[in-house]
């Protein structure tokens, strides 16, 4: 099989040797051209949760455009026009009217930059402004966001009448989507601003990035959230925004309110370029997709990224990334020299700096696996990041070779910036492969989590109902691997005694890279498990969830179940019994919570309730004498109260 893979301006080929598979991965297919204005022209005919454009504006009102950077080109010199064109039929004329580019922490862009951008007849016309993060001067004072980012953002954009934001959507390696709310932070934020926000990707606690910073997801993305919160200081009038073709024509746009606009473009970009793989391979070769998406090594990453979805364990993958602007950042080559990604880590939550989160990210994916680079970087440079130079495709392949069995599978995205493959891994493949290893770090790290806790709810509570859980769900036929990991991280985040975040159980899957769907899974159980009063539905909607459910209760029955009550009462200095203090059957998670009763009241709000609770046959079995033993208990403490025994 032959290929041809583009490398800057330029294509590289390659021929395989007859016997190799390989399997090449491309966005949809677009072959099929769209009329680029009248796409445009639809877009703005039809906004999304917004009037028209022409409905908005009125006559001589300052009007700032934003416009993503060369980096983010998205045929901005066909649309500028026609946008501009029906602003001056609403008597918005040009002098009227600036376009500010979105440089956000980039370099600035030179005058052949803007004239690319706009058009030579727009230069003319229109004043371009480049936004400079560092020009204290053009920044303007916000306030502060609830993460405590200061916010700093454009004079320009700031005092502008109307705000129309533009530019591309495409898939962002740690806020989710590009585009949109981008354009204003950081697009056109100030340096710590800037700084501040992309400090949120850093994991606080684990060696990565955090774990809901990854492709297409903003929710609960702290760095989406972060940026987003940032919009409550301007007002955002109308935006544009392009979803582009693998051949960097206009494919889809849509136009009006901001973020509904911005979800349905994302929609489309997901679509789009959101590739299924069968299954990981031995070695991936991907193309950024060349310039500009190669410029430099900072956006070359986003290729490596993606393409690390599909990368088996231990394998290899070569880049072709020309770089022929270098690095793209004076200081992120300093980062390399922690030289392991704890001290990395650590310095980073020492002193964040804008592209620290990259070189984090690559130092972790060149320490799992082995990624020769074909650039123009220099050799030591490209050593010093932990890959391997090549200079030829044939020579990367040689050194691909050296590290793969005799017989390896191989994968080709050609587009790498653009294509966001994933793997169904939710299969007994993945389990086999990993989910021991999984397993026994997820056992440590709750060990660790729990190891101080006297309040019943202590790593042998955990691991009594892991034990339980196990047996419930060889029984029943249950997932054993998600039960496990729900059963293990059951009580990660309870707010009965810890103010843990309430996703730390997902935060902490997705740290080990457990597929999505079981992330989703085990954190759908561990959201529902809980007991939050006696008239409070807890129902399980899964046979894992069920299982799951029914160990954690069993464990609050029986002998057990009384010696943790006890333990839990003592640690939030409860009366242990008063006849004056009635049960309450609580009907709200709230009452539930806010709760003030006695230890021995707990037996009736709770504990006695649970044997018709029980969602498994066998659980029911073990919950009928269980609660037998409850009520013997009880009598017996009820006699010895009143002196009767």
């Amino acid at each position: 099989m032959d290929i041809s893979l583009e490398y800057g301006s330029d294509k590289l080929a390659f021929s395989f040797p007859e016997n190799q598979q390989v399997e090449i991965i491309e966005p949809s297919d677009t072959s099929q051209k769209a009329d680029e204005q009248h796409v445009i022209n639809m877009a703005l005919d039809h906004p999304i949760e917004s009037l028209q454009l022409e409905k908005i504006v009125r006559r001589g009102e300052r009007t700032v455009i934003v416009i993503p950077d060369r980096t983010r080109s998205c045929r901005s010199a066909i649309f500028l026009p026609m946008l501009i064109e029906r602003l001056n039929l609403c008597g918005i004329s040009d002098r009227d009217i600036t376009i500010l580019i979105a440089n956000g922490s980039h370099s600035l862009c030179s005058t052949d930059d803007m004239l690319y951008l706009v058009g030579d007849a727009l230069y003319r016309r229109i004043h371009v402004q480049n936004h400079d993060c560092h020009d204290e001067s053009a920044l303007v004072h916000m306030g502060e966001t609830t993460r405590g980012t200061q916010v700093y953002l454009n004079k320009a954009l700031v005092r502008a009448e109307r705000v129309i934001l533009t530019g591309g959507i495409l898939h962002h390696y740690f806020a989710g989507f590009g585009g949109g709310p981008k354009l204003v932070t950081p697009g056109c934020a100030g340096y710590n601003t800037i700084m501040q926000n992309h400090s949120h990707t850093i994991h606080p606690e684990f060696h990565s990035l955090h774990p809901q910073c990854f492709d297409g997801n903003v929710l609960d993305n702290p760095v989406q959230e972060d940026l987003r919160e940032t919009l409550k200081f301007i007002r955002v009038d109308f935006t544009l925004h392009i979803v582009m073709d693998f051949d960097g024509n206009i494919y889809a746009a849509t136009a009006g309110e901001l973020l509904a606009a911005h979800q349905r473009a994302c929609d489309q970009v997901d679509r789009l370029y959101r590739m299924p793989v069968k299954k990981p391979a031995d070695l991936v070769i991907v193309s950024c997709g060349g310039f500009p998406k190669d410029l430099n090594i900072i956006q070359a990453h986003k290729s490596i990224h993606h393409a690390f979805y599909t990368l088996k364990e231990k394998g290899v993958m070569i880049v072709l990334a020309r770089c022929e602007d270098g690095i793209g950042s004076k200081t992120f080559l300093e980062w390399f020299e922690n030289e392991t990604l704890e001290k990395m880590h650590h310095a980073l939550r020492e002193n964040f700096k804008i592209n620290g989160n990259t070189a984090l990210a690559l130092m972790q994916k060149a320490t799992q696996a082995k990624i020769i680079l074909i650039s123009e970087l220099d050799p030591e440079i490209v050593t010093r990041m932990g890959l391997i130079p090549a200079s030829t495709l044939e020579e990367a392949y040689e050194q691909a070779r050296e590290s793969l069995p005799e017989t390896f599978d191989t994968l080709v995205i050609p587009y790498g910036a653009l294509t966001l493959p994933y793997i169904d891994e939710t299969t007994p493949e993945f389990i086999a492969r990993q989910g021991s290893l999984i397993l026994q770090r997820t056992i440590e790290y709750v060990k660790r989590s729990q190891q101080f806790n006297t309040s019943g709810h202590d790593w042998w509570h955990t691991w009594r109902v892991w034990q339980m859980a196990k047996r419930l769900a060889r029984e029943e036929g249950a997932d054993m691997f998600v039960v496990e990991l729900a059963a293990l991280l059951h009580d990660l985040a309870d707010w009965k005694y810890t103010d843990a975040n309430e996703h730390a159980a997902s935060d902490w899957l997705a740290s080990q890279q457990v597929p999505r769907a079981i992330i989703r899974h085990v954190d759908e159980i561990v959201g529902t498990l809980s007991f939050k009063g006696a008239g409070v539905d807890s129902k399980m909607s899964s046979l894992e969830g069920k299982v799951v459910q029914d160990a954690d209760r069993l464990d609050a029955m029986g002998a057990i179940g009384i010696a943790r009550t006890f333990a839990y009462g003592g640690s939030k200095n409860r009366l242990l019994h008063s006849p004056e203090i009635k049960p309450v059957i609580h009907q709200t998670p709230e009452e539930y919570k806010q709760r003030v009763g006695t230890t021995i009241n707990h037996f009736y709000e709770k504990l006695l309730l649970l044997k018709e609770r029980m969602n498994t046959e066998p659980a029911r079995k073990i919950a009928a004498a269980r609660h037998h033993f409850l009520g013997s208990f009880l009598a017996r403490f009820f006699d010895e109260w009143e002196g009767k025994a």
